[in-house]
């Protein structure tokens, strides 16, 4: 991020270094200030986690600070709701009379603008499509939600130092600004000739101008246009101009993309940031690129072309059919209870009536009830939280929501039938089901193609998921049931967004930690969406192996053992008979380094596509 020095008249609205913002935000130093807005390095006194807190600089009592704040919260508000490796996490937005910042995660390292003309860093051919895959895959999926980021430029990328790689991290999606104020070096050369004259006239297509305007720069150190003055960018655009100049510096291969990206007419350019991205990654079919397969998916494994289980492959390989599934009348978890010493909430009480107990943990119940809605009738499974704390509420009321609003879209989720906030309750449908956790203690395995064909459908239900900005948060083998959907047996993730509340790792079961990436640190408020693809790795090496990959069986132990480690142990060894390429799979989605996993649940879907057409069905394996 380009900084500049701080004034008098600036630090009179910045706090001093030994403050406390909001008794929660101790600040450890000012980083500089950029535009209207200061950086600050603090310390979340709560999390005991170090965070960058962004502050709205301004007089209050001016008359225009309340317009410019309700632009910095939207902004930040939009960013906040983007859930990708590639965007820098906004964990914390705050709005007081005379204080108005969010607080982002801590990153280590410069922005791409500094790595490529400060550092004087030549990049290769490999290492710009590597970035800028992650790059305009981070802008695709934000478009695919209806947000623009409209800021593109050298100085709103971080190059987050992961190990010996180097992550890039976008800033300030949905900005807004008035042009004529902008920097003629460090942002007109990157805006779109459309934005020049009116920043808020963007669209797609001023994104990809902006991507293009960058790896121009990269590969020769200078934009493809340089003025001095805003007046010149105008008077150079208001004569027809073009950028027609491409020096040697860039390779031949890249030019055409990137002209096309630099039209003037938006028409001309790229229709989408996919198109883009299809086009870097064709560029890019020579290299061996990180966490990907060499092949390309066939186009008759298009998403969502898969059907789910056939009764004959289920019973063939899973060795249950839709007769044999127990209904979910079972008791189990930790206390055996009869159904008349569930005490539901008074709320509750009018509108159901206690059948069965199913689960109880702590106050985590699930019963099934029978409705006394004559018009609804029928017995259905409901779930509450007794006593939650507020943390709790809010998380369980949120996953209920995402569950319910993407279980429209995708039939992989479990569907919400009715959520009751001020019960802390959710009413699902009585499914015959059993949870992969069920399978595996009854010493069913998955082959690999059933496999691979059930994890693709998993892996729709998230790559949509993502793609509007949820992560499930808590992904584990009691959090995954096969239904009984007209005897077919249908994958659905259960519990979406129902992340864990803990403050010690011995706090965590030993279902979950394996299950946990690294880098969450068992904090799973961390949560994202690299740490949903190791999740999903590790349920696919379960579901193939019939066991967690470790020895340990309690927690303390199973701490130990993975806190022992630097990779998690990989199927080519446990079972060296699983397909290759599937192990191959695996291996990239849990490797304990997020920046040496997948980048999203598209790479990981085409490549278990391909798999999934490869390998042989039992019945024709030798």
């Amino acid at each position: 991020m380009a900084t500049r020095f701080l004034t008098e008249g600036d630090m009179r609205f910045i706090p001093a270094i030994g403050d406390t913002l909001l008794d929660r935000y101790y600040v450890e130093e000012i980083f500089g200030a950029s535009g209207e807005t200061a950086i600050l390095r603090c310390l979340d006194t709560r999390l005991d986690v170090q965070g960058v807190v962004k502050m709205l600089m301004g007089d209050p009592d001016d008359p225009f600070f309340p317009e410019r704040r309700e632009r910095f919260l939207a902004s930040a508000r939009v960013q906040a709701r983007l859930n990708h490796p590639n965007i820098v996490h906004i964990t914390n937005v705050e709005s007081r009379p005379q204080m108005t910042f969010s607080v982002m995660e801590m990153l280590h390292g410069v922005t791409l603008g500094q790595h490529v003309s400060d550092l004087n860093v030549t990049l290769t051919s490999k290492e710009v499509i590597e970035i800028f895959i992650s790059i305009i895959d981070a802008v695709s999926m934000a478009h695919a939600g209806d947000v623009l980021h409209r800021y593109m430029n050298p100085s709103n990328v971080i190059l987050n130092q992961q190990g010996d790689r180097l992550s890039p991290r976008i800033l300030n999606f949905a900005a807004s600004r008035f042009s004529p104020d902008l920097d003629p070096v460090h942002a007109l050369p990157y805006l779109a000739p459309e934005q020049l004259f009116d920043f808020d006239d963007a669209t797609v297509q001023s994104d990809i101008f902006s991507i293009c305007a960058m790896i121009y720069q990269v590969f020769t150190h200078r934009p493809p246009l340089q003025f001095d003055t805003y007046e010149e960018y105008v008077e150079f655009y208001h004569g027809g101009g073009e950028i027609t100049y491409y020096p040697d510096a860039i390779p031949g291969n890249f030019v055409p993309l990137i002209q096309s990206g630099l039209r003037v007419d938006p028409a001309q350019r790229f229709a989408s940031a996919s198109q883009l991205l299809a086009e870097l990654k064709r560029l890019g079919k020579r290299f061996t690129l990180s966490a990907n397969l060499t092949v390309e998916a066939p186009k008759t494994y298009a998403p969502g072309t898969l059907r789910a289980n056939t009764n004959a492959s289920v019973e063939a390989d899973v060795r249950w059919s839709a007769a044999g599934l127990p209904p979910v009348r079972k008791r189990t978890g930790s206390f055996q209870v009869p159904a008349e010493a569930v005490q539901l909430p008074e709320a509750l009480t009018k509108h159901y009536r206690v059948e069965q107990a199913v689960f109880l943990s702590n106050n985590n119940n699930v019963s099934l009830v029978q409705s006394l809605d004559q018009e609804a009738g029928g017995t259905f499974v409901l779930k509450y939280i007794d006593h939650p704390s507020d943390p709790q509420r809010e998380a369980f009321l949120e996953g209920a929501r995402r569950s319910k609003l993407l279980a429209e879209h995708t039939p992989y989720i479990q569907d919400v039938l009715v959520i009751y906030p001020e019960s802390c309750a959710i009413v699902t449908a009585n499914t015959v089901r059993k949870s992969l956790a069920q399978c595996m203690a009854n010493n069913v395995v998955l082959s690999d193609k059933v496999a691979a064909q059930t994890f693709i459908l998993l892996g729709q239900a998230l790559l949509a998921a993502h793609n509007a900005g949820f992560i499930h948060g808590n992904l584990k083998p009691s959090n995954v049931f096969f239904e009984n959907r007209k005897g077919i047996f249908t994958p659905v993730l259960y519990d979406f967004g129902q992340r864990l509340y803990i403050s010690e790792p011995e706090q965590l079961s030993p279902e979950h930690i394996p299950f946990a990436a690294p880098e969450l640190r068992y904090n799973f408020q961390h949560a994202n969406a690299q740490t949903d693809i190791f999740a999903f790795g590790m349920l696919l090496n379960y579901a193939l192996l019939g066991r967690v990959p470790y020895t340990s069986f309690s927690a303390g132990s199973l701490l130990r053992e993975v806190s022992a480690i630097t990779a998690a142990p990989s199927l080519s060894t446990l079972k060296p008979g699983v397909y290759g390429d599937l192990i191959r799979i695996i291996d990239w989605c849990t490797a304990f380094e997020p920046s040496q996993r997948y980048a999203n649940f598209s790479d990981i879907l085409r490549d278990l596509y391909v798999v999934f057409d490869k390998i042989p069905s039992p019945q024709n394996a030798s």
